[in-house]
């Protein structure tokens, strides 16, 4: 298996903002679901983001990557800052998105799968396609190599012709971030993705997110439940608790902290 080219962050790059929130602040039907939320993750980082369940972390991401407009606040990527950004603007920006759910296509091969990741960065038009012209072949040929890389990097690369709803769940989830790699992701934002998996494929992918930092450079923002597992993975945690931030730190610092105790357990701080 070639090892794709790292483009892992150098010299002063991990001081520089890969994404920030600026005093982010979101209600549904009267309901504050985030409150005044500002954040900065530099690149090369791998943030974790935790907190009780309703705490508003799934919609922070959905914020981030523009499936959600903030009431107030503002969003920046790589210092270009997006009061109202929409999800193809945010991903052609290089941030790409995962979700608590599946979004796979059951019926394509695992290899179809990951190519529906490029179409958004198709430059040829259509009508090259249908004639086959060169142009067309090219970029046809840089997105397999693309596809076939991101598989391989997450030992796929054997199960590129199978159809993705005969595999296990634990590689199917595998093949969603094969997907998002396969997007050239400069950051990526991922929806707990360890969620029911054993403890094997957890492992596999716990691999798989380090190498998507450390070999290809992409900066990480996840939600996770698996405490043990974010504790290890990240860099930073980012606390959240009804819609509000309420710590932000190493990971060592984070979980001895009163108010995330405090917030897990349900009590008052």
């Amino acid at each position: 298996m070639n090892a794709p080219h790292s483009h892992a962050p150098q010299g002063d790059d991990r001081s520089r903002s890969a994404i920030a929130l600026h005093d982010i602040s979101l209600s549904f039907g009267g309901l504050d679901v985030l409150r005044e939320v500002s954040l900065n993750v530099r690149h090369g980082e791998i943030v974790g983001l935790i907190g009780p369940n309703g705490a508003g972390k799934s919609s922070l991401l959905n914020v981030m990557s523009g499936f959600y407009r903030a009431d107030r606040g503002g969003v920046s990527i790589d210092g270009a800052r997006l009061d109202r950004p929409r999800p193809q603007r945010v991903a052609r920006a290089g941030v790409v998105r995962t979700f608590q759910n599946l979004g796979l296509f059951g019926g394509m091969s695992v290899l179809d799968n990951v190519l529906t990741g490029r179409a958004l960065h198709g430059k040829v038009a259509w009508p090259h396609y249908l004639l086959r012209t060169r142009a067309a072949r090219n970029e046809d040929h840089h997105n397999r190599a693309l596809a076939l890389d991101a598989l391989a990097s997450l030992d796929l690369q054997d199960h590129a012709d199978t159809l993705v709803s005969a595999l296990p769940y634990g590689a199917q989830k595998r093949v969603e971030l094969a997907r998002a790699l396969a997007m050239t992701p400069r950051t990526l934002l991922l929806d707990e993705p360890l969620a029911g998996m054993n403890l094997d494929e957890k492992q596999e992918m716990v691999a798989a997110i380090r190498a998507a930092r450390d070999i290809r450079g992409a900066t990480v923002v996840l939600i996770e439940h698996d405490i043990g597992v974010v504790l290890t993975l990240a860099d930073r945690l980012v606390v959240l608790d009804r819609g509000r931030v309420i710590a932000v730190g190493p990971p060592a610092t984070v979980a001895a902290d009163s108010a995330v105790i405090a917030a897990y357990l349900g009590t008052r701080h």
